[in-house]
């Protein structure tokens, strides 16, 4: 088994595309990397890691890490991991977190906070796809419309809150104002800002709907799932053939309002927060 490291986006898309690929909506956040990356059009820090893992019979597995972000693994055999991990080992002396199938993730983990001493919580998400909008059985008011950058505000201020409530280790705020600035930002609107809703992670077929929040003091009007619901149909009317998104397994609120408009389970991850930073 052998690491192959690439320098070249595109390299690394010319070798692994087709085999992410037979995977799209598991791979859908490398595979998003990677074009972000070979277009020049990205906000990512530097040293990047783009790998594949290889057999004689071919290619088996693909990590890539883009500073400030996490780890993400895709199908890396276990057994790799110690290579992996001694290969990273060269590039990063530290990891925020990793991210990936749970028997890889937790292989990772364990290695690398052994080696370090760093302690990690595990976070279990549930991902789920959509090809066909069910629309909500009671709409909730409002309209939905793009955030501009009269929202800005509003939305620095919700962002440490989304990322509180979701233990996540992405940078939040500048997650919402590149969503914002790429008019990829929706904003649920019902006589005050109610939801937001981002859109990110483009795929040939796919794309991810994530970032959603509702102000604490509007929940339980419908706000998120309807807003959710009209995203995902603009999506689809755009040409996508599947969107995507994640959920805190633990949950059940967020996961029943991303079912009740169509959204079904596909499988499920880990992130593995691998430092306090």
């Amino acid at each position: 088994m052998q690491i192959h490291r690439f320098t070249d986006p595109r390299l690394f898309l010319d070798r692994c595309e087709e085999w992410l690929l037979q995977s799209e909506l598991q791979n859908s956040t490398i595979l998003a990397i990677a074009h972000l990356l070979a277009k020049g059009e990205h906000p990512f820090g530097t040293p990047y890691y783009m790998a594949s893992i290889e057999t004689g019979d071919g290619l088996v597995g693909c990590a890539v890490r883009t500073p400030p972000d996490s780890l993400f693994l895709a199908n890396v055999p276990v057994e790799a991991v110690p290579l992996l991990a001694t290969d990273i080992a060269t590039v990063y002396d530290s990891l925020p977190g990793v991210s990936g199938m749970e028997p890889e993730a937790l292989a990772f983990a364990t290695l690398w906070q052994k080696q370090r001493g760093d302690t990690g919580t595990v976070n279990h998400w549930a991902w789920y796809s959509l090809e066909k909008v069910v629309q909500p059985s009671k709409p909730a008011n409002g309209a939905l419309r793009l955030a501009d950058e009269n929202d800005l505000e509003l939305v620095r201020e919700w962002a440490p809150h989304f990322a509180s409530e979701t233990d996540t280790l992405a940078d939040v705020g500048a997650f919402y104002e590149r969503r914002l600035r790429s008019q990829t930002l929706y904003m649920w609107y019902d006589e005050e800002p109610c939801s937001l809703v981002a859109v990110s992670a483009k795929t040939p077929n796919s794309v991810r709907v994530s970032g959603v929040y509702t102000s604490p003091l509007l929940r339980r009007n419908g706000y998120a799932g309807t807003a959710v619901a009209e995203v995902s149909q603009l999506m689809l009317d755009a040409g996508y053939q599947h969107c995507v998104l994640f959920a805190d397994s633990s949950n059940p609120s967020a996961n029943r309002i991303y079912q009740d408009v169509g959204y079904g389970p596909i499988f499920n991850n880990v992130s593995i927060r691998l430092t306090d930073s």
